[in-house]
């Protein structure tokens, strides 16, 4: 594997030289609507949007409709605003189904139901689109039964199904030599017609942007390890590390997904793949953990079996011949611990992948975490919002600190797992529902109380580093309880800097750097790294854990981390 994980989220405690800057962006602030001049503004921006943005569009003169309703004073230009983004949307929506763009036809479906309800589609239009998508993936989600073949649990007909992927980078040249570079993981068949998973990291220069080296894709099959045959990118998220490629060939076998409940720890399995170069190796281990974080979204699988750079994208499989991951990374200095996506994972990105291109994680413009009636409580009771970016998405929709997410697009909500579960699939540049209650309650406290609302939010997409943009539009001071997680506030106005401790999430940056309740903090600076994954903060502290005693700490700070969504 060429990819390598830390699992800490700390990098660093040490002193460092940056710049003074006690600020960051301007805090951006959502439009009065009950102002007459700013509704009228707002009416005429969200019209220029409809060209480029209609689905946004449709959310923004919802809102402004239901606001309007409910201040009672809705006029008629208005309802032609609203009406005019949803017949622009329907538009969009029969185009997809005449492209036969079928994913996209459901997302632009889904999100007319959501806001002018179910009869905004013709029944047979909702028809066509679910019998286009099964047609689309039905391959890669019932694999068994598209192979028309029993199931087979022999080792041989798993490294049958399994391939070897080759990435030829052509020529690099040091020291007036050229050296053959070339990119090598793994892959296996999902269904039939050729099409493998693997990893993103292992074909990333054939979709990447901003790589502009020489690149082409080959695969290897079992016992034909001299042929290199060519193979296309279908689909790919980078975010999860996952990608669907295919070839033009008549796989020797078809791998069959598993599913979690079919998984425990210390369950025995094997992992397929090309070490290193060396195609069709087989090793054997167990299930060390199920639910490890690693700064993906979602929790991935810890195995002990052993493998190696070039086993990425290799399937691990389980006693009863079914894939429950796929091999992703592993810690290089230390044997035995090595991480694989989890099936579930897979299945919920399959529709998004075999409809191919970039495979888009939603965003709404918040941090949180799991709700729990007692700390000790295995369960949550679902997501309470910590943070709410001014002007985000989250803003708009009027959901505030406090308050607890309990379902997300008709999903149940009990923990963040289950958040980030319920959003991958969704997508992005549509409108979906979720569940609030109000903060201070719990689910069980308000169960059947009029105080549970539903909230219908648009989904923009995902930055590539949530807290940098947290940074860029927040006051700095504001900015650290996301980021760092300890909230602050101002000691004085004229103390400019100089803030308390007010609280400080469990688990945080700021937590395990022994932080509490009742510190002076002086913000000495903040600068984010030049690729902006992470932000350097430099404090003076008198820690009250520590008897006040006067120290000045630098640290660094991953600006993603499954905290914000």
């Amino acid at each position: 594997m060429n990819k390598l994980l830390g699992l800490g989220a700390l990098l660093l405690f040490a002193l460092f030289a940056t710049s003074c800057k006690t600020f960051s962006g301007t805090p951006q602030i959502k439009p009065d609507y009950t102002d007459e001049q700013i509704r009228l503004s707002e009416a005429a921006n969200i019209r220029r949007m409809i060209p480029n943005s209609p689905v946004k569009a449709l959310w923004l003169s919802h809102l402004m409709l239901q606001k309007s309703e409910q201040d009672e004073v809705v006029d008629s230009a208005l309802t032609a605003l609203f009406t005019d983004c949803s017949s622009e949307v329907k538009t969009l929506m029969e185009k997809a189904v005449s492209d036969e763009q079928w994913y996209e036809a459901e997302k632009l479906c889904k999100t007319l139901m959501c806001v002018c309800g179910t009869e905004a589609v013709a029944p047979e239009v909702q028809a066509s689109i679910q019998a286009g998508l099964s047609e689309k993936t039905v391959a890669g989600i019932e694999t068994a039964e598209s192979a028309e073949t029993e199931p087979l649990h022999k080792t041989s007909d798993f490294i049958k199904g399994t391939v070897t992927i080759w990435v030829d980078k052509g020529v690099t040249v040091q020291n007036r030599i050229g050296y053959s570079e070339v990119a090598l993981g793994s892959g296996f068949f999902i269904d039939a017609t050729g099409s493998i998973i693997t990893n993103y990291h292992v074909i990333q220069s054939e979709v990447d942007p901003k790589y502009e080296g020489y690149s082409r894709l080959y695969i290897k099959l079992a016992g034909k390890s001299d042929d290199r045959i060519p193979a296309k990118v279908i689909g790919w998220d980078a975010s999860c590390d996952l990608a669907l490629i295919k070839a033009d060939v008549k796989p020797g076998f078809v791998f069959e997904l598993g599913s979690a409940s079919d998984l425990e720890v210390g369950d025995r399995i094997i992992a397929v793949g090309a070490p290193v170069g060396l195609e069709h190796t087989v090793t054997s281990g167990i299930i060390s953990a199920v639910e490890r974080d690693v700064g993906m979204p979602g929790k991935v699988i810890q195995i002990d079996a052993a493998v190696n750079s070039g086993n990425s994208g290799g399937p691990i499989v389980d006693e009863n011949g079914k894939v429950q991951g796929v091999v992703f990374a592993g810690l290089l200095q230390y044997q035995g611990l090595n991480f694989v996506i989890p099936v579930e994972l897979l299945k919920a990105e399959l529709t998004a992948l075999y409809c191919g291109g970039e495979v888009l994680h939603p965003w709404i413009g918040m941090t949180g975490r799991t709700k729990k009636v007692y700390p000790s409580d295995e369960e949550g009771v679902g997501v309470e919002v910590l943070y709410v970016l001014p002007a985000g998405i989250a803003d708009y929709a009027d959901i505030n600190p406090g308050d607890v997410i309990c379902s997300f697009d008709g999903v149940p909500v009990k923990n963040m797992d289950d958040l980030h579960n319920a959003m991958i699939p969704a997508g992005t540049d549509r409108i979906v529902e979720i569940e609030i209650i109000p903060g201070g309650e719990t689910p069980a406290d308000a169960d059947g109380a009029p105080n549970r609302k539903i909230v219908k939010i648009y989904l923009e997409k995902r930055p590539e580093y949530p807290g940098y943009t947290i940074y860029q539009n927040e006051l700095l001071y504001k900015a650290f309880y996301p980021i760092v997680g300890m909230e602050l506030v101002p000691v004085s106005s004229a103390s400019v800097g100089k803030y308390a401790v007010k609280s400080v999430i469990k688990g945080s940056v700021a937590d395990e750097s022994g932080f509490a309740d009742g510190d002076p903090v002086e913000i000495i600076s903040a600068e984010p790294a030049p690729d902006k994954s992470y932000l350097y903060v430099e404090v003076y502290a008198k820690k009250r854990r520590k008897g006040y005693l006067d120290v000045t700490l630098g640290f660094a700070v991953p600006l993603d981390s499954t905290s914000f969504f």
